[in-house]
């Protein structure tokens, strides 16, 4: 198209002009296409969403009053223009998986004519997500925190926070790393780790003040991010353990006794220290099987005399402490101790005597000895029969009864009968 002005003055004269010849827009712009397209599932909820329009756009047009919603609302958004602003990529902070969205542009939105048209309907298009994409998890650093300050040897406790769009956080991957000099320097903490928000790592040998630390968490799908922790320091370690004393248990040991000695009051500003045992005779020399480790140690003195216990506690930095005590054994039954070998007997015959009388009592009847029989009774003495009267002689005989007469006497020698 061209344009021809011309111009004629009262005399008849005249002059034009004919301009370049030019196009008029009057077609308005319009939605080309979209990704994802119009109706469809299964979108990836952390894929941009992308459109194409029908011509070039004024992207000054496309401002906060006037840009791309989605609904619901998927929070902050961001727009790249490309291919001669005809095609706008949005990019997002992640969608929720199984849900429907829409997503409008604004009318206002004009393209490179002049004064502008503006966008044509329709202006919005409408998809579901799923979970056929895999988003990366999200990971916060909580411990250490900024300006923290550790020394050598001591547990730095280390946290974190994670989750993951599709795939619980009992299955994420975590590995953990350190830095410090502007990076420069870095080594490894600890991983893999599978589902842990935290682990504590020794402080190492070093001195410095911007020490972080680097969480990267992996997704079973390969998906990962990582997070840091503020600055904090590792410094060397000039403060020896603290010892307040040692502990003997019994206080007045005897030969054979098993004496407990404990280190009290042993700690360190690392939180991990070492501790030694030395039991030495009264010379001051190391009596066999006398060393030992631990917070406590056991020994077991088997001559009596005076002996010297000395305890050392070393912390990572090589700092140390030590203190020493005298220790009076006793032999067993003199003063010093009570004879407990004593009652071992003592005790043990009485046990033993509880023990026969009651296996006394249960013994059954039958077993018990058969009674002492009676002894025999005596015959009772035979009976002495008297001896046979003695008749007088003959010259001494009773005057015979006349004859003729018979006399019978009764019992009272009265006749029986009158």
């Amino acid at each position: 198209m061209t344009l021809n002005a011309t111009v004629m003055d009262d005399g008849g004269l005249q002059d034009w002009f004919v301009t370049p010849a030019f196009a008029l827009d009057c077609t308005p712009p319009a939605i080309a296409s979209t990704t994802p397209i119009d109706d469809a599932s299964g979108v990836s909820p952390v894929d941009p969403v992308v459109i194409t329009f029908s011509e070039a756009m004024n992207n000054a047009t496309l401002a906060p009053t006037c840009g791309i919603t989605f609904n619901p609302s998927v929070g902050p958004v961001t727009y790249l223009w490309s291919n001669g602003n005809t095609t706008l990529t949005v990019t997002h902070n992640g969608m929720a998986v199984n849900t429907g969205y829409v997503v409008s542009v604004c009318a206002g939105i004009r393209d490179t004519s002049d004064p502008g048209l503006t966008l044509a309907p329709p202006d919005s298009f409408n998809f579901t997500t799923g979970v056929v994409g895999n988003s990366p998890p999200q990971v916060s650093v909580t411990a250490p925190t900024l300006g923290a300050s550790f020394v050598r040897g001591q547990g730095i406790p280390i946290a974190w926070t994670m989750s993951d769009l599709e795939s619980p956080a009992a299955s994420l991957t975590v590995y953990v790393n350190y830095s410090y000099n502007g990076s420069a320097s870095t080594g490894a903490v600890s991983g893999p780790l599978t589902g842990a928000t935290g682990t504590t790592w020794t402080a190492p040998a070093i001195t410095a003040g911007d020490v972080t630390v680097r969480v990267t968490v992996l997704d079973p799908g390969g998906a990962s991010a990582f997070a840091d922790s503020p600055e904090f320091s590792i410094s060397p370690d000039v403060v020896p353990p603290t010892i307040s004393g040692i502990g003997i248990t019994p206080a007045s040991p005897v030969v054979g006794d098993g004496v407990t000695f404990t280190c009290e009051g042993c700690t360190d500003n690392s939180g991990t220290i070492t501790i030694q045992w030395r039991v030495l005779d009264s010379s001051g020399n190391l009596i066999p099987s006398g060393t030992g480790s631990g917070a406590s140690f056991v020994f077991f003195f088997t001559t009596p005399g005076t002996y010297t216990v000395n305890v050392t506690a070393t912390d990572p930095s090589g700092n140390r402490a030590w203190e020493e005590r005298t220790v009076t054994v006793s032999a067993g039954g003199q003063s010093g101790g009570f004879p407990w070998w004593a009652v071992v007997p003592v005790v043990a015959g009485v046990l033993l005597l509880l023990f026969l009388l009651w296996r006394r009592k249960k013994e059954p009847a039958e077993e018990a000895p058969p009674p002492e029989a009676p002894p025999p009774e005596e015959a009772p003495a035979p009976e002495e029969i008297p001896a046979p009267e003695e008749f007088p002689p003959p010259s001494e005989a009773p005057p015979e009864e006349p004859p003729g007469e018979t006399r019978v006497e009764g019992l009272s020698g009265e006749p029986p009968f009158s």
